[in-house]
Order: structure tokens, then C-alpha cells, then sequence
């Protein structure tokens, strides 16, 4: 019994890390627009996203650097804290599973 308790305290050590922290996706909107899903960034891939929406190659932005699109209130697990950005791992949806970057402005009611 006591080997069960341990062997699962130490997978869940490798899944969940002590500093994660389950959100949800809120809707980051400016004066002129609002958005309704969250765009989450590949891994490493948030420069290069931004150069090349710049340059309207939105095209190749998405083939390259998108991982995923969730809609708002979707829950994320925020797996590494960072500034600007937190890499995440999408909890529910069709895109459950997914890993990436999302931006700080985008997550709210972190538990």
C-alpha cells in the first residue's frame, strides 16, 4: 500500500509541478475589436509568429507557429511562469492536449 502511495505521489511529481497553476483563457480586446478564442503560440515560436503577421504573411503564421485555438473560458494549465508569455497545456475541448505559449494578458482565475 505504501508503494502504490509513493509510486503515485512520484507520477503526479512528473505531471503536475508544484508551481502549476490551473486557468482559464479570457478574452484580451482593444478599443476597436474582441476576440473570442486564444491563440496558443509553439513553443519557441512567438518572434517569429509576430515577424511574420508584421509582414501579413498570415498564411505562413499559422502553418509555422500556431499550436492550437481554444475558445474563451477554456482551461489551461500554466506549466512554466514566464513574462511576457506562460507555456501552457491545454485541460478540455477538442484541443486537449495541446502545448504552447500563450500570453500573460490571456489567462485569468488562476487557482
Amino acid at each position: 500500500m505504501l508503494r502504490a502511495i509513493s509510486t503515485t505521489m512520484f507520477l503526479l511529481n512528473l505531471i503536475l509541478p508544484a508551481h502549476a497553476l490551473v486557468c482559464t483563457i479570457k478574452a484580451v480586446a482593444d478599443s476597436s475589436t474582441s476576440v473570442e478564442f486564444g491563440v496558443v503560440v509553439q513553443p519557441g515560436k512567438a518572434d517569429e509568429l509576430f515577424d511574420l503577421i508584421t509582414n501579413h504573411k498570415y498564411d505562413e503564421a499559422t502553418r509555422c507557429c500556431i499550436a492550437c485555438i481554444v475558445p474563451i473560458g477554456t482551461k489551461v494549465l500554466i506549466t512554466k511562469k514566464g513574462f511576457p508569455s506562460h507555456t501552457i497545456r491545454i485541460l478540455e475541448g477538442k484541443s486537449r492536449g495541446c502545448v504552447g505559449t500563450l500570453s500573460v494578458e490571456s489567462v485569468d482565475h488562476c487557482k
